[in-house]
């Protein structure tokens, strides 16, 4: 997980099959579709990945998609690609599965 902070708030962020999915719901957008220059797509999956990730640690989350956008500025997208790129390539062995004959 990530964690990102906006203003002095801090929102764990987390890559979930969820976050994915509302993302892709929500949005009509597919998550293999973002690239770097979809900044709006990019604040709109890391709305989503905080979500899950505040979700996860128990902690409120009570942010409308809308007023997200509020938060941030144009000088947090270069961030947010970062944030976007690290979640979506980070490999880690948390699942494992055995093939059984």
């Amino acid at each position: 997980m990530a964690e990102l902070t906006i203003d002095g708030a801090s929102y764990p962020l987390r890559a979930s099959i969820g976050a994915y999915k509302k993302f892709e719901e929500t949005t009509g957008k597919s998550v293999a579709a973002v690239d770097t220059t979809d900044f709006i797509s990019q604040v709109e999956l890391v709305y989503f990945f905080a979500e899950a990730g505040c979700k996860f640690e128990g902690k409120h989350f009570d942010i409308a998609l809308e007023d997200w956008y509020e938060l941030l500025t144009i000088e947090d997208l270069p961030l947010l690609g970062e944030v976007v790129t690290k979640l979506m390539t980070t490999k880690k062995k948390r699942v494992a599965a055995k093939a059984g004959h």
